[in-house]
């Protein structure tokens, strides 16, 4: 009899890369809980939804009202997110005391170690703690940094704009960062469910990919620039110059990407002063543990950087043509 599965955040960066994996598979009765954007795929067949606030303590009771067997949950990247954390722990014992397992796509314990201390990331910590320590059956996933946030929020496809050949985000230029990417967390999770979930409850799976700088990464770039087709009013440069942006610099950024005044400011103090410190999930030697669990080498940077070719084409030829 099939399993089933309440995913939380559906819509986000790794929610939508989970769902290939689980709609569709005879494993699993699937409901999205969803908060803002609804996604398609609840329109399918045989596929549940229900909206959702994790603000809201009864609404998060209502999706778990389901009875789900396994749950899928995550918090995004945003401020206060301690009060969601506590109403999904409340709301699991008092609603569906008996789930069997919770996979939980978590933040970095950031500040387990940094040197920095940001109201921003305690809170984040303080989630993770909370759940982690909630007594559930949790089974935890702690990813590195997203590829997708290159082209997103990092400001990668603004910097290639301006059309002058120097790409400018805040991070430190030589310190390398694990990078990975989301479609193999999604399938990692997707993996995970299918496990025993017996078995998988206490366990904490590490996901990294590839450990590149930022410099290493302009010149990967670089490299992908020159491979398309396309002829721009002003040829792509032979070099693309990286250099680090100064905080106030990548505070704007993050403010032009939609993230409130305070989370700006404490993300960037965190990425600008990066290579004082390191995330101890950095010291994570390989990227075995995440290929085990793929049962195939994880998506490495280049390849997500040429798979998303269309968008650094599209950006260079947006600033040179507006020029």
């Amino acid at each position: 009899m099939a399993e089933k599965l309440l995913v939380f955040g559906p819509a986000g960066n790794v929610g939508r890369q989970i769902l290939p994996h689980v709609i569709g598979n005879p494993k699993f009765t699937v409901c999205l809980a969803y908060h803002k954007n609804r996604p398609q795929q609840c329109d399918e067949p045989g596929v549940e939804s229900v909206q959702v606030s994790l603000r809201d303590l009864d609404s998060v009771k209502k999706a778990l009202s389901w009875q789900p067997d396994r749950i899928v949950f995550m918090v995004n990247t945003e401020p206060r997110t301690l009060p969601m954390g506590e109403n999904f722990v409340a709301a699991c014992k008092a609603v569906s005391p008996n789930v069997k397992q919770i996979v939980y796509v978590s933040e970095c314990d950031c500040d387990e170690y940094y040197i920095t201390q940001t109201a921003f990331y305690k809170d984040q910590l303080d989630t993770v703690r909370h759940v982690l320590e909630s007594g559930l059956p949790v089974t935890r996933i702690e990813p590195t940094s997203f590829m997708q946030n290159i082209g997103g929020w990092l400001g990668m496809t603004a910097e290639l704009a301006k059309g002058t050949g120097v790409v400018s985000i805040g991070i430190e230029p030589t310190t390398p960062m694990w990078w990975v990417d989301t479609r193999d967390i999604g399938e990692a999770v997707a993996r995970v469910l299918e496990r025993d979930a017996g078995e998988e409850a206490g366990k904490h799976y590490r996901l990294v990919g590839d450990y590149l700088s930022m410099g290493e990464i302009a010149d990967m770039l670089c490299g992908v620039l020159k491979e398309c087709e396309s002829e721009p009013r002003v040829p792509y440069p032979q070099r693309l110059v990286y250099e680090q942006a100064t905080r106030d610099e990548l505070k704007r950024v993050l403010e032009n990407a939609g993230m409130e005044e305070d989370v700006a400011k404490d993300l960037g103090l965190i990425i600008s002063t990066m290579h004082e410190g390191h995330f101890p999930i950095f010291d994570t030697k390989s990227s075995e543990e995440m290929e085990g669990l793929l049962g195939r080498p994880s998506i490495r940077l280049q390849q997500y950087l040429r798979d998303n070719k269309s968008l650094w084409e599209k950006a260079w030829a947006s600033g040179k043509d507006g020029a």
